[in-house]
């Protein structure tokens, strides 16, 4: 919810940045695909990561570049995986749904535009009909603000306050409006990388 939001983003420490998230979790090192291969190895066969399973996940990550560069950078590690996993537990129960997790980290991960265009697409299409429909893009939309505010609190200002999710219709609804060429209430591959190739120039 958004208050879930706001409450953790007044307890974010000022070194937090989008960029320093990337670095010390090193998903800047991977593609999207890649890194949620990786991540997926530690759901349960309900696609749940449990706080155990995502800190390993994340260990292995880290570990196979090379770990933390010193303690200090393990010790902000740690407090940002706790506040990651924290964010995607929206409900308290101790579980995280790695769909919605993959959709908020996606915006943490490297790779080619190729890569995160493709990887985008079967991330937004949840029921896998290869179609966005304004639901899917939603949804996507509002895991990926939920991090970016997170990450960056100064952008939840600089959208006036809103929350993720308000945020996350509001967008969908243009996109729809200005790149569901064809009005079909969803959006195609085509549709899709129109609106993704523009938004990431």
């Amino acid at each position: 919810s958004a208050s879930t939001v706001d409450g953790i983003a007044e307890q974010v420490p000022s070194w937090i940045s989008l960029d320093e998230v990337r670095r010390l979790t090193k998903l800047e090192n991977y593609p999207p695909q890649e890194a949620f291969d990786l991540l997926a190895k530690a759901a349960n066969e309900e696609n749940y990561l449990n706080k155990a399973s995502f800190f390993r996940a994340f260990n292995d990550i880290v570990e196979e570049c090379g770990g933390c560069d010193n303690d200090d950078d393990q010790d902000r590690l740690v407090l940002v995986l706790n506040k990651l996993f924290d964010l995607f537990d929206t409900d308290k129960n101790g579980v995280v749904d790695f769909q919605e997790m993959a959709s908020g980290l996606s915006v943490l991960c490297g790779g080619t535009r190729d890569d995160k265009l493709a990887n985008a697409f079967s991330l937004y299409d949840y029921d896998g009909d290869g179609f966005i429909t304004l639901d899917e893009m939603t949804h996507y939309l509002s895991c990926v603000f939920k991090v970016m505010f997170q990450t960056q609190p100064s952008t939840k200002e600089k959208m006036g306050g809103v929350s993720a999710e308000a945020l996350a219709y509001a967008t969908a609804q243009q996109v729809f409006l200005d790149f569901d060429i064809n009005q079909d209430g969803k959006l195609s591959f085509e549709e899709f990388k129109e609106w993704y190739t523009q938004e990431n120039n």
